[in-house]
C-alpha cells in the first residue's frame, strides 16, 4: 500500500519536471498501480486484513469513506495551495495570510459541535451532501480571487470549507460506525482515516501539479486552475454522498 501510494504521488508530483510521457513518470505510475492491485489481492486472502475489501460492497461503508476522501482532497489540497496563492500570487505578507487563513479552523471549531443538530434535522446523507456542497461553493469563491482586494472572498471561501467539513465529517463517521459490528469499529475507523489522509495528500499533489503545468498563464491564474481540481473533487463528493442511506431518516 505504501509503495503504491508513494509511486503514484511521485509520478504526479514530478510529472511536469520529468515529462508526463517520460519513462520515469510512466514507470512510476504503472508500478504504483501494480502495487495497489497487489495490495488488493493480498487483502482478499488475508485472515486479518488491513482493509477488509468486502466492505467496499457495503453502501454505508464504501460511500462514506470515498466521500470523505474526496472532500479531503479538496479541503486539504486548498489548505496547501491558498497560502501560496496569497503570498506568491497576490503579494500578501505572511502575517496578512495568517489572519485570513485562521478563518477556516475557527469556522470548523465553531460549527462542528452543531453537526449533531444537522444530522438530527436532515439525516446523515443530506448532511454529508450539504457539507460537500459547501466545499464546492468554497472552491468557486476561491477560484474567483484575482486581486489583492479580495480578502472577503478568501475569508468566505475558507470559512465555507470549515463549515462543510465541520458538519460532514462527524455525520459520515457516525454513519460508518453504525454500519459495522462493534468489534470492527476500530478497523473501520482506521480505514476511513487511511482513505482521508491519502485523499489529502493526493489532492495537494494534484493541485500543485496543475499549478506547475499552467504557471505560464500567470501566477494567480495558475492557482485558479489548480483550485478547479478541488471543485471537481467536491462535486464528486456531493454525488457519492447522495448514494449513502441515512440511518436516522
Amino acid at each position: 500500500l505504501g509503495a503504491g501510494a508513494v509511486l503514484i504521488l511521485l509520478a504526479i508530483n514530478r510529472g511536469n519536471s520529468w515529462g508526463w510521457s517520460s519513462v520515469s513518470t510512466l514507470g512510476a505510475g504503472v508500478a504504483g498501480i501494480a502495487a495497489l492491485l497487489a495490495f488488493y489481492q493480498v487483502e482478499l486472502r488475508a485472515s486479518d486484513p488491513l482493509m477488509p475489501v468486502k466492505w467496499l460492497k457495503t453502501r454505508n461503508v464504501a460511500f462514506p469513506v470515498v466521500t470523505q476522501g474526496l472532500m479531503n482532497m479538496s479541503y486539504m489540497g486548498s489548505f496547501l495551495l491558498v497560502p501560496q496563492m496569497l503570498e506568491n500570487g497576490l503579494g500578501y505578507t505572511p502575517s496578512h495570510v495568517g489572519w485570513l487563513i485562521i478563518s477556516r479552523p475557527l469556522t470548523f471549531s465553531l460549527i462542528a459541535p452543531f453537526a449533531g443538530y444537522f444530522v438530527g434535522r436532515l439525516g446523515e446523507r443530506k448532511t454529508g451532501m450539504l457539507g460537500a456542497f459547501m466545499i464546492l461553493l468554497a472552491m468557486v469563491a476561491l477560484i474567483m480571487v484575482n486581486s489583492p482586494n479580495s480578502d472577503w472572498l478568501v475569508v468566505l471561501g475558507l470559512s465555507l470549507t470549515g463549515f462543510g467539513m465541520g458538519i460532514a465529517a462527524p455525520s459520515l463517521t457516525s454513519l460508518l460506525a453504525a454500519s459495522v459490528k462493534e468489534s470492527d469499529m476500530g478497523v473501520a475507523s482506521a480505514m476511513q482515516q487511511l482513505m482521508s489522509q491519502m485523499g489529502a495528500v493526493l489532492g495537494g499533489a494534484l493541485m500543485i501539479a496543475v499549478h506547475d503545468i499552467t504557471e505560464s498563464s500567470g501566477k494567480v491564474t495558475s492557482y485558479s486552475y489548480a483550485l478547479v481540481v478541488g471543485a471537481v473533487c467536491a462535486a464528486a463528493a456531493v454525488l457519492t454522498g447522495s448514494l449513502v442511506r441515512s440511518s436516522s431518516r
